[in-house]
């Protein structure tokens, strides 16, 4: 009679861990699984954002294709993403890429894959053009920069900087760094 008892409690006791573990796995695999931190919470297509300053002025606008907002990581992920700076109501600068990723309390931008710049020199007609496969902005500064290798193509000729760049919008400034070389026509 013990026997049966104790054989009883056993299979009791089994039957409610099974059915709880199915009742609880899809929760337990959200908590256990990092696929749950993946999963974004909205999504927008063909979007733009516009920051503006305390006097009410355009100051830079992200534009995209697709974008993804992740709150576990407060991270957007935007699919073919255009940025524009503005300074003095005026293009400043302007950089597209295919992905892109915007930390949403830093407002920091990661560009990758075929990232092109437009950078605008005052009293030049035409914008210095660079090409590079990884960029980083920060916005709020009007500054950029990337350590990857890029290309650039002034009206005058073009130049390749192996150590990468930096821009600097409110000093309207471009610094090329690590073996740069290139060709330039003198008039």
């Amino acid at each position: 009679m013990k026997a049966r008892l104790v054989l009883t409690v056993i299979l009791l006791l089994a039957a409610v861990t099974i059915s709880s573990w199915f009742l609880y796995k899809d929760d337990i695999r959200k908590v256990i699984s990092p696929d749950a931190l993946q999963t974004p919470d909205y999504t927008l297509d063909n979007f733009t954002f516009n920051n503006y300053t305390k006097l009410g002025q355009l100051d830079s606008r992200i534009k995209g294709i697709y974008l993804e907002h992740f709150p576990n990581s407060s991270l957007f992920r935007i699919k073919q993403l255009h940025f524009s700076a503005l300074q003095d109501n005026r293009l400043s600068w302007e950089a597209s890429a295919n992905n892109a990723k915007l930390h949403e309390i830093t407002q920091v931008l990661d560009l990758s894959g075929l990232v092109q710049i437009l950078y605008y020199t005052e009293g030049e007609a035409t914008p210095i053009r660079m090409r590079t496969e990884s960029m980083t902005i920060y916005p709020k500064h009007h500054y950029a920069e990337s350590s990857q290798p890029s290309f650039f193509n002034f009206a005058q000729g073009s130049f390749e900087s192996m150590g990468g760049f930096k821009i600097d919008g409110k000093d309207h400034t471009l610094r090329m760094f690590g073996g740069v070389k290139g060709e330039i026509e003198h008039e």
